[in-house]
This record gives C-alpha cells, structure tokens and sequence, in this order.
C-alpha cells in the first residue's frame, strides 16, 4: 500500500508499476497523471500526504460484437480501451463511501 504522498511525488516508480502491468510509456505516464489529480483531489478534502490509500485503475470497454445480450444469456466479444476510471482512495471510519 502507498500513501498520497508518494503517489504525487513518485512519478517514475509509479510509471514503472505501470508498465509492468502492461501499459505502453504514454499510457503509464497519462495514468500517474490521473492518479496524481486524484490524490489532491482527497488532500483538498483534508487527507494528509502521508495517509495509505488504494489506488485502481478501471479500463473502459467496447462491445464489439453482442451488444446487449450478455444478460439475456448469449455471448459477447468485448476489448478494453485505453480510456477508463482512476481512482485512489482512502479508508474512514464511518463505513460511507464519500
């Protein structure tokens, strides 16, 4: 687990997990951007730098062929696209999501 602090200030060794999991250099380096924003985002709502969060990264997804009858039981061909959801969280301990 890391903390804010070392999401935003850690750059390179963020874009080298990364790249591990597969991404392409830009790929990596867009998504620590994203991750970084997002960081600040939770440091403007009064976390700390040095507090442990999680982050995910969520790839979009294209249907390309069965569009809409996955659920109805028949099969889809999907494939993830670059374009997804970053989020970094934080634990509290109200157990509401904010």
């Amino acid at each position: 687990m890391v903390t804010l602090g070392y999401i935003k200030s850690n750059q390179e060794a963020v874009v080298a997990l990364l790249k591990a999991h597969g991404l392409t250099d830009d790929a990596a380096a867009a998504k620590h951007a994203l991750f970084a924003d997002a960081a600040s985002q939770l440091n403007s709502l009064g976390h700390s730098d040095d507090v442990k969060c999680h982050c995910y990264w969520v790839p979009g997804r294209i249907e390309v062929v069965g569009k809409h009858t996955d659920y109805a039981g028949g099969r889809s061909l999907l494939c993830a696209i670059p374009l997804g959801f970053a989020c970094v969280a934080v634990d509290n301990d109200d157990g509401i999501v904010n």
